[in-house]
Order: structure tokens, then C-alpha cells, then sequence
């Protein structure tokens, strides 16, 4: 069963997390970026760059779980998106259809579909 995606595969996150990307650099040590995307409900506990004790041991922990075949593969990742967004878009259309049944103005009705 594959149910985690590596760090070094950029996903997108909901928009009220933080996003954090990792690019590997030419001699193989990851270079972690984090940027918020929304404040969210709480306060990230540190947005300060990972200390080498902390990429050491991600670097231990995703050989781990690769040896365990724990990660999902690029394909597997792309057909969850696709089916997330799908899924996404269900909800949004539905909950506009409802808002207008329960005679929300269609323009209001809408603004669903921005958020």
C-alpha cells in the first residue's frame, strides 16, 4: 500500500496551509523553501529553515519508507489530483445548486465556485 508522496514532488496544498517545496541541489542535499499561502487557524510552530540534524534525518526516514514502498508514484499522485479536483468541483457546483434552491441569488450563488 503507497500512501505518502516524497518531498522532493511538489503538491499542492489547500490554500489555508503553508506551502513547502524541496529542490534537490546538484551534490544531492535537499534546499527546503517554505511560503504561506494563508495564516490558517494557528500559527506555524516554526518557519525557520530546517537545521542538517533535521534534513539528516528526513533524508533516514524517506529511505525507509522508499525500502517499505510507501510512497505513491507519479501516476498515482496525478490520478488522485484529478480525481480530488473532480471531486472538488462536484461539491462547488453542488452547494451553488442548493444555495439557489433555497433562493440565494444566483450571482451570490456564484461565488462558490471562487472559493
Amino acid at each position: 500500500m503507497r500512501l505518502l508522496t516524497p518531498l522532493h514532488q511538489k503538491v499542492s496544498p489547500p490554500k489555508s496551509l503553508e506551502q513547502i517545496t524541496c529542490k534537490m541541489g546538484t551534490n544531492g542535499d535537499p534546499s527546503y523553501t517554505i511560503s504561506s499561502l494563508n495564516s490558517g487557524m494557528t500559527s506555524a510552530i516554526s518557519t525557520a529553515p530546517p537545521k542538517p540534524l533535521d534534513l539528516k534525518l528526513t533524508k533516514e526516514l524517506e529511505e525507509l519508507l522508499k525500502s517499505h514502498g510507501i510512497f505513491e508514484t507519479t501516476a498515482e499522485m496525478t490520478h488522485r489530483m484529478e480525481i480530488l479536483s473532480k471531486l472538488d468541483l462536484l461539491v462547488k457546483n453542488w452547494v451553488r445548486d442548493l444555495s439557489i434552491q433555497k433562493n440565494m441569488p444566483p450571482s451570490v450563488a456564484e461565488l462558490v465556485m471562487c472559493i
